[in-house]
């Protein structure tokens, strides 16, 4: 099985393909992850200026980047699995270049946006802040998150079947 998959990809031919995929992969994870992280961010924040309850503020962020990872991890394992013979070095291209426009807007955002969001809605941050403690239940279920999204790519990577997101 191995073998076929090795012929599929041409990696006897151009040894580079596996090098440039794994690269791919381990990029496109990164950015999966980061885009979920940077949407949470920026989520949290909007919740902590609208003056959103705390189990809101706290739950929601998570909750949704974890339905974003999910849609994106699994959109892109249909992409790569629908495409046979992919493009190993653009698609390294593409994915590294993802990975570091997300990373500059995640720096962006935190660097200018929530300096700006503290000097405008500081009254609002420090209700956030001095009401956050004690929500244990809530930190542990996020605290599971991480851990379901690695069960989530194992799945994926390990049973090599699609899942069909809308039908």
């Amino acid at each position: 099985m191995l073998e076929e998959f090795e012929k599929q990809l041409n990696f006897n031919k151009n040894p580079s393909n596996l090098i440039n995929l794994i690269g791919a992969g381990g990029f496109s994870i990164y950015s999966v992850f980061e885009i979920g992280n940077l949407f949470s961010f920026i989520l949290l924040h909007v919740l902590i200026v609208l003056k959103f309850d705390i189990e809101t503020i706290i739950l929601a962020p998570e909750i949704v980047g974890f339905f974003l990872f999910c849609v994106l991890f699994i959109s892109g394992f249909n992409f790569l699995f629908k495409s046979h013979q992919p493009d190993s070095q653009k698609l390294l291209i593409y994915s590294i270049s993802l990975f570091f426009i997300v990373i500059t807007i995640q720096f962006l955002f935190s660097f200018y946006m929530v300096q700006y969001l503290y000097e405008n809605h500081s009254e609002n941050y420090e209700i956030y802040y001095d009401n956050r403690n004690g929500f244990y239940e809530y930190q542990t279920i996020i605290s599971l998150i991480p851990i379901i999204e690695y069960a989530i790519m194992a799945y994926f990577f390990l049973s090599k079947r699609k899942l069909v997101l809308f039908k």
